[in-house]
């Protein structure tokens, strides 16, 4: 014979266990995903600056070199870019990438674009690269030819 319940009988302390345990579930499973999420929003925003850097290096590079009227190398490896009206030289160590600008009779402007390993290079006569090995990310960039 079933007995059956009156309206102020309430709930039993097993389902009042059950209820608890599944609402601990579903929170802890919440602070999961929540941890997940801000971990990769983390991560992707680090890497988007730094692809937004690089970026910003690369472009710079091309509009110097495409505006230098003549380039070497100078000491240390460093790009001597000379435009009409300044030098621009780019310079990479192993911690930090550079361009200064100098214009005649003023002091010349550092600028630091980048912190990390970048290395210059004349893959040939007239093209050079700008590489960072730990990406193997590079680009390349017609130097002008020598005016005689």
């Amino acid at each position: 014979m079933r007995r059956s319940r009156n309206g102020n009988s309430g709930v039993t302390l097993i389902e009042m266990l059950l209820a608890l345990a599944v609402s601990s579930m579903i929170g802890v499973a919440g602070f999961v995903l929540l941890d997940g999420m801000t971990r990769t929003e983390r991560g992707v925003a680090g890497a988007l600056s730094r692809v937004t850097a690089q970026d910003r290096a690369f472009r710079l590079f091309s509009i110097d070199v495409a505006q230098a009227v003549s380039a070497n190398f100078g000491e240390n490896g460093a790009l001597e870019l000379q435009q009409l009206d300044h030098l621009s030289v780019w310079s990479a160590t192993e911690q930090t990438v550079t361009r200064t600008i100098a214009f005649t009779g003023r002091t010349p402007f550092m600028q630091h674009l980048l912190d990390q390993e970048a290395q210059f290079s004349l893959l040939r006569p007239g093209i050079v690269t700008l590489r960072f090995p730990q990406e193997d990310v590079w680009r390349l960039a017609r130097l002008p030819e020598p005016r005689l």
